[in-house]
């Protein structure tokens, strides 16, 4: 069925327990310092910068671990991007390069989603596949919106969203002939009523403790901590003057023994140059290099892998990713 996690009004956001933190979107770079924020249209989400309106990326290979030469560099996606910043087509190839999937979006004058399709090509074992989202309905005073979903052009369900007074999405209504299921979102807001984070709940009580959020005297977010059932998620961040360097993400069982560790750091961007993980039995690590272009986006990328299997711990480069950018003031 088609994914609904494309969001459907200017201010987006993620089920499932998802933070949101990016920079502040400038022309060159952005700006220092990093808080939750309500990502404005498709461009802030992908973290790019400028008025973006196309990007082709291609994947290439090292012929090996001495060797500067790279194999011939494959298709991997294609995004065009309307001037106002949101998503109008995406395209995914698969590792041969040939189109895999297809996705066009259609908005109203407000920029909010009305049709999305999708398009999935078979191959030998699975038939080609299309998916449609279509906007059939529209309050303003019940700030709703309702779609219909299609799978190869035949009524899926009915999915109807009920907004609070930020936009975002508290009530979710989905109808299929026989039954009907309802879900309900807590939405935590912090400074400035910036969505931090939007919970899917089965009972909302409004006793209910499911994250607690530690700020620094920057207001900064420097600990965050969601209970689940049987575990706590956990998410710690470092700072370096007025900079996000570090994201620590684990779980925590009942025990109080960590494990899951994941690390990210990052550079003056917010692109990642490191990662790790750890889940007790191995850890991989993989560090990253960049390239930019005169507005601030990386064109270049190139991956560097340690196999916990290398006793010396030596980082292999093993890949990289190369991105052709176009924009509307060129």
């Amino acid at each position: 069925m088609i994914s609904l996690l494309k969001p459907v009004t200017t201010n987006k956001f993620f089920y499932y327990f998802l933070t949101i933190i990016i920079l502040t979107s400038c022309t060159q770079k952005p700006a220092e310092g990093v808080v939750y924020e309500d990502f404005k249209n498709d461009l802030e989400t992908f973290k790019f910068q400028g008025k973006v309106k196309k990007v082709v990326t291609k994947n290439a290979d090292f012929e090996s671990s001495s060797s500067d030469k790279l194999e011939p560099a494959i298709l991997a996606k294609a995004q065009e991007f309307s001037a106002d910043g949101f998503l109008l087509n995406s395209e995914v190839y698969d590792y041969k390069g040939e189109l895999d999937k297809k996705t066009v979006y259609d908005y109203d004058d407000e920029n909010k989603l009305t049709k999305k399709y999708v398009v999935s090509l078979g191959d030998e074992i699975f038939k080609t596949e299309t998916e449609m989202l279509l906007r059939i309905a529209e309050s303003k005073d019940q700030r709703s919106r309702t779609y219909e979903v299609f799978t190869d052009s035949v009524l899926d369900y009915t999915m109807t969203y009920f907004d609070d007074e930020h936009d975002n999405v508290k009530r979710a209504i989905r109808s299929y002939k026989e039954t009907t299921l309802e879900e309900t979102y807590k939405n935590i807001y912090v400074y400035d009523n910036k969505l931090a984070l939007s919970l899917k709940i089965q009972e909302a009580k409004p006793d209910d403790t499911l994250s607690k959020f530690v700020y620094d005297d920057k207001k900064r977010l420097v600990e965050e901590t969601t209970y689940l059932s049987f575990t706590q998620y956990k998410e710690e961040y470092t700072y370096e003057g007025d900079m996000l360097v570090q994201q620590k993400t684990y779980r925590v069982n009942k025990a109080g023994d960590a494990y899951d560790i994941s690390i990210q750091k990052f550079n003056e961007y917010y692109h990642p140059i490191y990662k790790s993980f750890d889940n007790k039995k191995t850890v991989t690590e993989d560090k990253f290099e960049y390239e930019y272009d005169t507005k601030g986006n990386w064109i270049k990328k190139t991956k560097y892998y340690k196999s916990f299997l290398d006793k010396a711990g030596n980082f292999t480069r093993t890949s990289v990713i190369l991105r052709d950018i176009t924009y509307y003031d060129e």
